[in-house]
């Protein structure tokens, strides 16, 4: 069995998007999207409510980062938002660092990208 490579962009998830808004609406959305990041990222690093930031976070980030493509830090985003759900204990410091970590690699990603 082949493992499946997991993008930190996915160009054709970005191409779709393209095609749906149009050329010119897409580096705004993108702006919108690295806009998100940067908040989250900043967000995350002075959260003394560590529990409840993590849960809203990758919450939020299910649906904004399937539509955007990236697909490493939505794989991130499930796993703790599945987390929640089953009411494990989700934000150690390991998670939080796990989720800044990504959110850091997609926003560097995107940056380079728009």
């Amino acid at each position: 069995m082949s493992e499946q490579t997991v993008l930190i962009l996915n160009p054709k998830a970005l191409d779709k998007m393209k095609s749906d808004v149009g050329e010119a609406h897409l580096p705004v959305l993108l702006g919108c999207f690295i806009g998100e990041l940067e908040d989250y990222i900043v967000r995350l690093k002075a959260s003394e409510q560590l529990e409840k930031h993590c849960a809203d976070i990758s919450h939020s980030l299910k649906s904004s980062a399937a539509s955007f493509g990236a697909d490493a830090l939505l794989q991130v985003a499930i796993q703790i938002d599945t987390a929640v759900k089953r009411n494990q204990t989700i934000c150690s410091q390991e998670t939080k660092n796990q989720l800044i970590a990504s959110l850091e690699l997609t926003l560097e990603e995107y940056q380079r990208y728009s």
